[in-house]
């Protein structure tokens, strides 16, 4: 009996058990509450759970493109002010899905125009201010506020209120730019220009400049030299009118027969234009010492003085032939003219009293004496 015989052959299979992790949970972040202003953007992040999923991205989607876009990164673009929902859904087969609520806020009213006041020329003194100020388009602007600056702070500075200062002679730019972005601005040319009466060249004489008009109110020149100006009392910087009524230019009319005390006149209180100062006691002996001369019209004005110096270096001293008492202010007379000017220089051992010069024509005397601080006297200035 033949007996049969069967070889069993064994085979390999590669088996693909179709075994994924889907995706059960998407968490938009930023948690809470969010918001995108008209034409700005904020990128939401989802986040899918278990870490283990296999498909970790979403797809995102608006529920308005009307409202607000959101690209496939999750950058979303606010068009429209209103709310918006953003969904993001796993690309696996699970259908999880994820929703945030955006609100797209309206974009803040921006500038459209700004106009500078006041209108036309504006011009302002070495030394002096004067304010611009700003009306911006629309009314609702968001943001009003302007930033100011000076195209030469040499010629005049601006503050951010918009106050300008005079620095030196000459035109200048002063531009507002809206501070909100929109990158508006408005410009105005300032002329800066020097008052004619603070400014004086003067003239040289033995080696000092001297003023070649009085001080007429305080820090001001007189607008010429044969105008007497105002006579102050030694120490102060308050002027007194030269003819009645008695006024004085701090308003308080009532005199001080008190004298100022003390070695110096102060530079608070120097009734000079700026860089200009009282003379000493050596100064005017040095006017005195360059020659002068009486005229009774001084250049046709009809106003009589002395005229001191020589050549083309001379100043004209005009006199007065009425002046005011030391006592009380009030005025006396006298038949001849004559004229006192103060010095800075305090008399040596008198405390009340100071150096200052004297002139008259009854008997041509021209010198340097001391008499009280209380006295009324007109300044001339040197530097």
């Amino acid at each position: 009996m033949a007996v049969a015989s069967i070889t069993l052959m064994a085979t390999t299979c590669n088996i693909d058990p179709g075994f994924s992790v889907p995706v059960k949970k998407i968490t938009i972040t930023p948690s809470g509450s969010v918001s995108v202003e008209e034409g700005k953007t904020i990128t939401l992040v989802a986040t899918v759970s278990p870490s283990s999923a296999t498909e970790k991205e979403v797809a995102w989607s608006s529920s308005n493109n009307s409202r607000a876009t959101v690209n496939a990164n999750g950058v979303v673009t606010g068009v429209s002010a209103g709310t918006v929902t953003i969904t993001a859904t796993a690309k696996d087969e699970s259908g999880v899905t994820a929703t945030k609520s955006v609100t797209v806020t309206a974009a803040p009213i921006k500038v459209t125009g700004i106009t500078i006041t006041p209108a036309g020329d504006v011009t302002v003194e070495v030394g002096k201010t004067t304010t611009l100020s700003v009306t911006i388009t629309p009314n609702n602007a968001a943001e009003k506020g302007v930033t100011w600056s000076s195209s030469n702070t040499s010629r005049a500075t601006v503050s951010a209120g918009g106050v300008v200062t005079g620095v030196s002679e000459g035109a200048v730019t002063i531009t507002a730019t809206a501070k909100d972005g929109s990158g508006k601005s408005a410009t105005k040319s300032v002329s800066v220009i020097i008052d004619p009466d603070v400014v004086d060249e003067g003239v040289v004489i033995n080696g000092v400049r001297w003023a070649t008009r009085n001080v007429g109110l305080p820090g001001k020149f007189t607008s010429g030299p044969e105008v007497h100006g105002m006579v102050y009392q030694w120490g102060s910087n308050i002027g007194w009118s030269k003819d009645d009524p008695l006024t004085a230019t701090d308003g308080n009319n009532t005199w001080r027969n008190v004298s100022e005390t003390g070695n110096t006149w102060s530079a608070e209180k120097n009734p000079c234009p700026s860089g200009w100062r009282l003379p000493t006691q050596a100064e005017l002996q040095s006017l005195i010492n360059s020659g002068h001369t009486y005229t009774a019209n001084y250049e046709a004005t009809g106003v009589a003085g002395r005229i001191f110096g020589s050549g083309m270096s001379t100043i004209f001293l005009p006199a007065v032939n009425a002046h005011r008492s030391h006592l009380n202010g009030s005025m006396f007379s006298q038949s001849y003219k004559f004229s006192y000017y103060w010095s800075s220089t305090p008399h040596e051992t008198k405390s009340g009293n100071a150096w200052e010069l004297y002139f008259n024509f009854d008997n041509n005397y021209v010198f340097t004496e001391e008499t009280f601080r209380s006295a009324p006297f007109f300044i001339r200035c040197v530097k």
